[in-house]
């Protein structure tokens, strides 16, 4: 829940964390490192170390779940995990997501992560970048550093109406 930047990505997001999990990949969740830290997600740095701290929450450093809760998920979060969007259109498993720009990138590899972290970065989207609209697309504004999961496959990004 604390991943999200609104409830229609809920879902995409806990098909990530399903699908780490069940490769054995480590979660990479910023929110497990804020909770350890006792910070709020844009108060963490990685040029401070925030995410080497050793702590059993820190789902960087130690895989599988954190040893307890670090929220209270709301029904939304937990009908997403009852109901998630683990793979793309081409049933390729989605393994990484970012937030950038107030959207969500979802890719099935570490290499479409990478581009799609670098092109966000220089904010000319890749080629071919599709944007989701309707109901996908009325998502809230929402600016917080790119968060970064980890490996990539072909990707989605849905779009900001404000943008």
């Amino acid at each position: 829940e604390k991943e999200a930047g609104s409830a229609e990505e809920m879902p995409y997001i806990a098909g990530v964390f399903l699908n780490r999990l069940e490769r054995g990949m480590p979660l990479q969740a910023d929110p497990t490192v804020a909770y350890a830290l006792g910070k709020r997600l844009p108060e963490l740095s990685r040029e401070a170390g925030d995410f080497q701290v050793d702590s059993p929450y820190n789902t960087y450093r130690y895989g599988g779940l954190p040893p307890g809760p670090i929220a209270n998920p709301g029904q939304k979060a937990l009908l997403a995990v009852l109901n998630p969007v683990r793979q793309d259109e081409r049933g390729r498993p989605y393994l990484y997501f970012f937030h950038a720009q107030g959207r969500l990138y979802l890719n099935v590899d570490f290499a479409g992560h990478l581009r799609d972290l670098a092109c966000s970065r220089s904010a000319s989207p890749p080629p071919g970048r599709r944007t989701r609209t309707g109901a996908e697309a009325k998502r809230r504004v929402r600016t917080r550093r790119t968060t970064v999961m980890a490996a990539a496959y072909p990707r989605r990004k849905f779009s900001n109406p404000a943008s």
